[in-house]
């Protein structure tokens, strides 16, 4: 995808509510993180977050990702955090 003028690559995840709190999305998101720095080493990775979303926000947080807060803003349904790797300067 593209994000101000940057190919990058979008973590997204999604769990039932039945299966928040388990390390699911944690989990699959270091795992997710480390194939991309393998397989894909040149592109930037970025998980949109609400600013609400705190959960999300530790998931990002542990799978790597920092938070870009130059790169916040207006997404596609409401206001996005973006936390993001190895993005150009």
């Amino acid at each position: 995808m593209d994000l101000h003028g940057t190919q990058v690559l979008n973590l997204f995840y999604r769990f039932a509510t039945s299966a928040w709190g388990q390390g699911f999305a944690g989990e699959a998101a270091t795992k997710v993180t480390a194939w991309v720095s393998r397989h894909v080493p040149d592109l930037p990775l970025i998980a949109r977050v609400r600013p609400a979303n705190i959960a999300s926000q530790r998931v990002a947080i542990r799978a790597g990702l920092a938070r870009a807060q130059h790169l916040g803003g207006a997404g596609y349904d409401g206001l996005d955090w973006i936390y993001a790797s190895k993005l150009p300067n």
